[in-house]
């Protein structure tokens, strides 16, 4: 590269990526650190409230009418905010390939009142998926600012996810893995750039408001460094089941959400909508009364697992009833996260298989290295991130154990669901979000022909490092200097003049105007032809 195309890469990618990157963290590290202290407390003062009216079951009354209320509230607020339906991860996917649009500041707000609601009740959710979409939407007001180029929007919503992840969990390289594996699918030098930067700063605010407030440093899930003996080779059939089992229940919990999530998804009355909403938070209530392990995030349970604390029919009760409730959490479209709900229910599944190995043989030392594998092998098979899931089984315990075996039992669960053709759990909802969102609008074809311009943000980068929506695809790329076209596998990077050729499935076309020129430049726009065409698939 001469020293011209380094002056501009240095201005016009690299430090703008850095700096909205760092901003963005900085914003989203305060706000999540925040939301999670927040989260934490409403949660402690929740189990106070079940804890006290099951020594006193005269209250129980009291308990449903606050559950009506506590429903009633999250339905209206969703009416304000209706983009806070439902897992926070897929629709921060969703917003971030430009299939789903949000307002951010409404969506920032209703997401953390609906989400408190949810945990106040009890319901089976966590806050990793609100701290996604919180970040998500803290990004996109930051690319707002007057400072900010829009061109940078999406970068900035993929930094503030990626650190709203990496602070809820406190697994920074879990973060940048979710931004490559999980939200774009793809390696770029500047979604590394932005994250890496958003990651960074934001783990930094986080410690130092930690710190502040004499809060201790802790993995995850706490789990001592000798209770985790790796298998010996002669046990690697235990690894191989687990990974089966956990790839079958994964199959199933897929498909489970997307069967009760197409049910529920038919149209209903306002009424009718309302009433499933009480009644979930009753049924999340009336199973909290009996098992307090059915109710909240699972982080709780997960280290309960972990200690050994269950034995195998309160394992098994447990986590019949919290699928139950996750899918239909899921389902109905309450407020809050689906990752540590998903971490919970492989853990326990994995809990309730070492009992079984136990049976077949198995030493029972190995049994908290099979519970972590199965918990992070149903996350990886579920949302099709294996690499995510095999990184965060590390972190989350701060303990760097054996990873052949936990990649062997992440990597067989997740070839299962590959063989059953299961589609991913974050992927089906936010292709639902999607449809939702398209109901009642006229989709048609349409090609843009677009021409690099001097000083653009497109300039002097590759086609594939553009976070165009995923409905935009490039047809033709013609070079200016002999007007030959450039294939996608003998990819260069752009230059003035260049020409394009784009063919965008849409319903507005002004959109799909304004989001090239923020990559292109100011552009002299040709008449085409259109055709009817439907959404499809994300």
């Amino acid at each position: 590269m001469h020293r011209e195309g380094k002056a501009h890469y240095f201005k016009n990618t690299f430090l703008p990526c850095v700096a909205s990157g760092f901003a963005v963290g900085l914003i989203v590290g305060i706000a999540v650190f925040f939301f999670k202290y927040a989260a934490d407390f409403l949660s402690d003062e929740s189990a106070l409230i079940y804890g006290y009216i099951r020594e006193n079951p005269t209250f129980i009354p009291l308990l449903f009418l606050g559950l009506a209320i506590l429903a009633t509230a999250e339905y209206f607020f969703q009416k304000f905010a209706p983009e806070t339906r439902g897992g926070g991860i897929p629709r921060s996917v969703g917003v971030i390939r430009g299939i789903v649009t949000f307002r951010w500041l409404r969506t920032a707000i209703g997401t953390v009142f609906n989400s408190f609601l949810s945990y106040f009740a009890g319901l089976p959710l966590g806050t990793e998926g609100t701290s996604v979409l919180l970040g998500c939407s803290l990004g996109a007001g930051t690319a707002a600012l007057p400072i900010s180029g829009r061109n940078f929007s999406k970068y900035m919503m993929t930094s503030g996810a990626c650190a709203g992840f990496a602070v809820a969990t406190g697994a920074p390289l879990s973060g940048i893995l979710f931004s490559v594996e999980e939200t774009h699918k793809r390696v770029s030098s500047t979604i590394m750039l932005a994250s890496i930067s958003a990651i960074l700063s934001s783990i930094f605010v986080s410690r130092l408001l930690s710190a502040a407030l004499g809060i201790n440093l802790a993995p995850l899930f706490g789990v001592a460094a000798e209770t985790l003996r790796s298998p010996a080779i002669g046990e690697v059939w235990v690894m191989l089941l687990a990974g089966v089992i956990v790839g079958l229940f994964a199959t199933g919990f897929c498909r489970l959400t997307e069967v009760l999530s197409n049910l529920f998804g038919k149209k209903c009355s306002a009424a009718g909508k309302l009433m499933r909403f009480i009644v979930l938070f009753w049924l999340v209530g009336t199973a909290g009364f009996f098992l307090e392990g059915t109710l909240y995030g699972g982080h709780g349970i997960v280290e309960k697992v972990f200690a050994g604390g269950m034995g195998p029919g309160e394992i098994a009760l447990t986590l019949t009833i919290r699928l139950v409730l996750v899918v239909l959490c899921s389902a109905i479209g309450a407020s809050g996260g689906l990752f540590i709900p998903m971490l919970s229910l492989g853990a326990l599944a994995g809990a309730l298989s070492a009992k079984l190995f136990a049976v077949m043989g198995m030493s029972a030392e190995v049994t908290p290295f099979v519970v972590l594998a199965c918990t992070v092998s149903f996350m990886g098979a579920s949302t099709k991130a294996p690499i995510t899931a095999l990184v965060f089984a590390m972190e989350s315990t701060w303990r760097f154990t054996n990873l052949f075996y936990l990649a062997f039992t992440v990597f067989i669960s997740y070839f299962i669901t590959e063989l059953t053709r299961t589609r991913s759990a974050y992927e089906f909802m936010t292709e639902r979000m999607a449809k939702r969102q398209a109901e009642g609008k006229h989709f048609f074809y349409g090609d843009f022909k677009v021409t690099v311009t001097a000083g653009c943000f497109a300039e002097g980068k590759e086609i594939s490092e553009l976070l165009l929506s995923s409905n935009i695809t490039v047809r033709k790329n013609i070079s200016f200097e002999d007007e030959s076209e450039v294939y996608l596998g003998n990819e260069r990077r752009l230059r003035e003049g260049d020409e394009l050729i784009f063919t965008a499935l849409m319903s507005d076309e002004n959109a799909v105007r304004c989001e090239l020129e923020n990559y292109f430049g100011k552009q002299e726009w040709e008449k085409h032809d259109t055709e009817s065409g439907e959404l499809r698939g994300v």
